[in-house]
């Protein structure tokens, strides 16, 4: 059975049984997002993709918590920053070995 907020079964239900299912859902939903999460802190250190796994973890608490979204939100902002810092150094990198090979192309001539 699907649970979405305007299924006509929901609503037939009484009301106890509806929280009850919304109760159960979140319980599911907590124990999911905070498992992967913990996986994904363990593979931080063990191999594996452990801030893929973070991501996925906050994304399933993001729709139960409010701190859960923001702490993604803010791991959004700093992978940014790392992107932009690590295409400088690569453009960097890449203009360095530019240089370094009309160096070399220089004196072997």
């Amino acid at each position: 059975m699907r649970i979405s907020k305007d299924s006509s079964r929901i609503k037939a239900m009484p009301l106890a049984v509806r929280f009850s299912i919304k109760r159960i859902w979140k319980i599911i939903i907590i124990v999911v997002g905070a498992t992967i999460l913990l996986i994904g802190i363990a593979l931080l250190v063990l191999p594996g993709p452990g801030w893929f796994t973070i991501i996925i973890g906050l994304s399933i608490l993001g729709g139960e918590f409010v701190w859960a979204r923001r702490l993604l939100r803010k791991i959004k902002q700093e992978a940014r920053v790392v992107e932009r810092t690590v295409r400088k150094e690569i453009k960097l990198a890449e203009r360095e070995v530019k240089n370094a090979g009309k160096f070399v192309e220089k004196e072997l001539r």
